[in-house]
């Protein structure tokens, strides 16, 4: 009878100790599946977000790219609009930038746009502004809630800074890089799109170009015109 009550007793005592085990192990399992899955996905949301990051980043001059550009005046355009309030775009081109390629070689004319978005990316501090290469030695830059007067003191800071990083242009009239601005802004009304921005700060840009280069120009459309 002793001996089948200690048996009895050892066999409960190792079934409790087996199940204890069992159990413990099963909470290990699952706190390492845990672990490795938050690790996976982990892994997953850096990747999503360098893939972003690389879609709206352009590789030479690290500024937003046309894609990026796009978005931002999508979004820009229609809250404003519920806002009533301006949408500035500035539009720059790098003067003579063919020649400067052409006569100091495509490495010298990369490290020239490097600059020149470096000179030109601190005007876009505020939330929702931005600054973008527009394509080639074209750049923009958005100013939600600017007038064409602030966002043409923007304008001027730039010139100025690029005209600061003083890279030698033998083939330009000023002797160093210099760039053209064009500037508008305005109220979106109801209807239209930013293409109707993109236009009058284009031809504003024309026009800089067509006064001598090294300036800026605004635009002679009003809001609702331009528009």
């Amino acid at each position: 009878m002793i001996v089948a009550a200690n048996f009895v007793v050892l066999s409960a005592v190792f079934f409790a100790l087996l199940g204890t085990f069992l159990i413990e192990r099963g909470l290990r399992q699952n706190y390492l599946q845990g672990r490795l899955l938050a690790f996976e996905k982990h892994d997953l949301e850096a990747t999503n977000l360098r893939l972003q990051y690389l879609t709206a980043i352009d590789g030479l001059t690290q500024l937003a790219n046309r894609r990026a550009l796009d978005s931002a005046l999508a979004t820009e355009w229609p809250r404003a609009q519920r806002k009533q309030e301006p949408l500035a775009l500035i539009m720059l081109d790098v003067d003579h930038f063919k020649l400067f390629n052409d006569h100091y070689g495509h490495q010298a004319g990369d490290e020239c746009l490097r600059g020149v978005a470096s000179a030109i990316k601190d005007a876009a501090r505020r939330p929702g502004d931005l600054a973008a290469r527009y394509g080639g030695e074209e750049f923009c830059i958005v100013l939600t809630g600017a007038s064409v007067e602030q966002a043409s003191q923007v304008a001027e800071q730039a010139r100025d800074k690029i005209l600061q990083l003083a890279i030698p242009h033998q083939r330009s009239s000023h002797g160093l890089v210099t760039a053209s601005f064009g500037v508008a802004s305005v109220v979106p009304p109801v209807g239209g799109g930013p293409e109707a921005l993109i236009l009058a700060a284009d031809k504003a840009l024309y026009q800089a170009k067509k006064e001598g280069r090294n300036r800026v120009a605004l635009a002679e459309e009003g809001p609702q015109a331009a528009a």
